[in-house]
């Protein structure tokens, strides 16, 4: 999957802010009592509804551009499941995004034959969030997994801190996301 800082495939920078700040509103709302449960909850499922809404509108953009902004919002949905296991009733939804997200980034090529130029952080992350929502040597996992692994390979990484920096560059958050990619980090510097 070709990426680059500087020439990657548009997509609306307002997409990874507006998520960065949901992701501070609902840290704010996530509260012990139970009107903030409730409140938190709804909010969930609003930032949820949102996200495949989204999915579903069809975008004025380019193919290439379009195929960028569905990567981008099947990634918000799996971070949601990996920040915020509680959303999560079973393992299935989490399985059908990853698996969504996997053909989107798989058919990334337009009429003309482009293909679709990451920006390595954002790559990176999807990658991320499509194995950490994964059970481990599931063949969606494994997946994931060769694709970082090749990933670090073509980007010269020799360490999950330079991973982790490309993260934090996207959207991170510690408890549930950031221990989750140290075990596929893990993984991926054993495979190297």
């Amino acid at each position: 999957m070709p990426c680059d800082d500087q020439k990657y495939t548009p997509f609306p920078q307002d997409i990874l802010v507006d998520f960065r700040l949901l992701i501070h509103q609902i840290k704010d709302l996530d509260g012990e009592d139970e009107r903030n449960n409730c409140i938190y909850q709804d909010f969930l499922s609003r930032c949820l509804e949102n996200a495949a809404t989204s999915l579903s509108t069809p975008q004025k953009a380019s193919v290439l551009e379009s195929n960028v902004v569905r990567c981008i919002l099947l990634g918000h949905i799996l971070f949601l499941l990996t920040d915020r296991p509680s959303m999560s009733v079973s393992g299935f939804y989490s399985q059908s995004t990853a698996m969504a997200l996997r053909r989107c980034l798989e058919t990334g090529w337009g009429a003309s034959g482009d293909s679709v130029i990451w920006s390595p952080d954002v790559l990176c992350w999807l990658l991320f969030n499509g194995a950490i929502t994964q059970p481990v040597k599931s063949p969606l996992y494994e997946w994931y997994v060769s694709r970082l692994v090749e990933f670090t390979r073509t980007q010269r990484l020799q360490g999950f801190d330079q991973l982790e920096y490309m993260l934090r560059r996207v959207v991170w958050t510690e408890e549930y996301f950031g221990s989750s990619c140290r075990s596929v980090g893990k993984e991926i510097f054993s495979d190297t």
